[in-house]
């Protein structure tokens, strides 16, 4: 079976701007309805394979869901067929099933999703095992960002828009599930370049020491999703700093104002893009707070001195 059209993306809230197409192999000879799905369409290839290897349609079927699913680190022998399966109704293997479609989803257009599934359901075909390492970065670099609260109000706001009231499964757990359990390595880093256009950046590395007598940058190169506030403190009012409002205006920063208690706070507005400021010191040593990807508390520190 063969489904195109346009989806509702739960990480983002807003219907689909393109539509993908999904497919399922299923035998239809006891089922009056079948739900096509992220699950089943990751599974047809290696179905297909499976059965060219001599496993009746049965048996490869369950075989492909239980290796699509440890793509993901859950293992659940006795989860139902995929294409019986609801993201609207309550329940683990409802819940799995919403899990790997957000996991999938990601930050992706629709065109990026469609290439990833693709490229999934060629690595898997063979051996049921996702051997490329960049396709699981590609799937835990996002994850790692989700904001799950933003994501489930999203779902409940679709369907009470839509009339109806269902219970959204627990989606969440398995989600974290991955997080814990996968060994698929984060690199969506937020990079900070040595230098930008406006000059030697102060959030580069461990470098620490920087010169008055020329301007210097704030730059951060923000992958798709990702989050970051910068605070600056001074420990006496003898040490200043100024931003350079023209001709060259920060890019893609929003500002607090410098306060009573000697911090200024500077958060990028826009994730996808670059962040740069022109910025000048007086001598003194300055305090430089990372705040990555909505985290509470700083993911770094790091004094810098200005001669």
């Amino acid at each position: 079976l063969k489904a195109d059209g346009y989806y509702f993306n739960e990480v983002i809230g807003n219907n689909s701007s393109a539509p993908i197409t999904l497919y399922d192999l299923t035998d239809i000879s006891n089922k009056t309805s079948v739900n096509i799905n992220i699950l089943t369409n990751l599974e047809k290839s290696r179905i297909e394979y499976l059965i060219s290897n001599g496993l009746s349609f049965t048996v490869a079927k369950k075989q492909a869901e239980l290796e699509v699913l440890k793509v993901f680190s859950i293992s659940k022998p006795d989860i139902t067929d995929s294409d019986s399966l609801n993201i609207s109704l309550d329940g683990d293997n409802n819940a799995i099933l919403l899990a790997i479609s957000i996991i999938t989803q990601g930050y992706r257009t629709e065109s990026g999703l469609s290439d990833l599934l693709a490229n999934i359901s060629t690595d898997i075909r063979t051996d049921g095992i996702l051997n490329s390492s960049t396709l699981g970065s590609s799937l835990i670099n996002d994850a790692k960002l989700f904001d799950l609260t933003k994501i489930r109000n999203n779902i409940e706001k679709r369907y009470t828009d839509l009339g109806m009231t269902v219970t959204i499964p627990n989606f969440e757990k398995y989600i974290k599930l991955f997080l814990d359990s996968t060994s698929y390595v984060f690199t969506n880093n937020i990079v900070y370049p040595e230098f930008s256009n406006y000059g030697e950046n102060i959030l580069f590395g461990n470098k620490t020491t920087f010169s008055s007598s020329s301007a210097l940058s704030m730059a951060a190169n923000l992958p798709f999703g990702t989050a970051l506030k910068i605070i600056i403190k001074i420990s006496d009012n003898n040490h200043i700093w100024g931003i350079q409002a023209a001709p060259n205006g920060p890019i893609n920063w929003s500002m607090s104002t410098f306060n009573n208690s000697m911090t200024q706070t500077f958060t990028a507005i826009n994730s996808g893009t670059n962040s740069d400021l022109i910025i000048s010191f007086s001598p003194g040593v300055y305090t430089v707070e990372y705040y990555e990807n909505n985290s509470t508390t700083p993911t770094r520190t790091k004094d810098i001195t200005i001669n």
